[in-house]
């Protein structure tokens, strides 16, 4: 792209003309063999909401700030987004997802070793991984879920913004 936006510096209008033409070629011969894929700010965060919690070895999503995309009203802000399924997403300064506040829950069940099995309104499936006792309704309906991010890439789950935390893993 900065070829392209080097051509707007140029004085004298045939030449100017003559760079955009270039650049621009270049350009849409880079998108038609698949070289460049335009994808806006929205497509990768909705990407990075889908994926959140998943660990894929050796799969990585392009960082908005690396990308140079800014969030929110300025540079390294924090934002908080709310999704189509109402819960609220806390990122960062730097743009990394940190907190998934009040996703409905759809599904509970009893998996191995007696822990629960949440599924989420969003399609996501989350296992309890410790021993914690965790208060959960026999009536599901209308209960959220909270999701944070904890240390060494794990994550914390709360049910109903209680005050106990327990560890928990995306499952799909």
């Amino acid at each position: 792209m900065r070829p392209l936006f080097a051509c707007q510096d140029i004085a004298g209008d045939a030449e100017r003309l003559a760079c955009l033409d270039r650049e621009v070629a270049a350009l849409r011969a880079s998108e038609d063999d698949g070289r460049l894929v335009a994808v806006s700010r929205r497509e990768i965060e909705e990407a990075e909401e889908a994926s959140y919690g998943l660990s894929i070895p050796n799969f990585s999503l392009p960082s908005l700030p690396r990308l140079g995309f800014r969030r929110g009203e300025g540079d390294g802000e924090a934002t908080v987004t709310e999704t189509d399924t109402g819960a609220q997403i806390f990122r960062n300064a730097e743009g990394r997802i940190e907190q998934v506040i009040g996703e409905p829950i759809v599904a509970v069940r009893t998996g191995a070793q007696g822990r629960y099995v949440f599924e989420l309104a969003n399609g996501q499936v989350w296992q309890q991984e410790d021993s914690t006792r965790v208060y959960v309704p026999r009536n599901i309906e209308g209960h959220t879920a909270d999701i944070r991010s904890g240390a060494l890439g794990s994550h914390l789950m709360r049910i109903d913004e209680s005050n106990r935390w327990f560890r928990a893993v995306r499952i799909r």
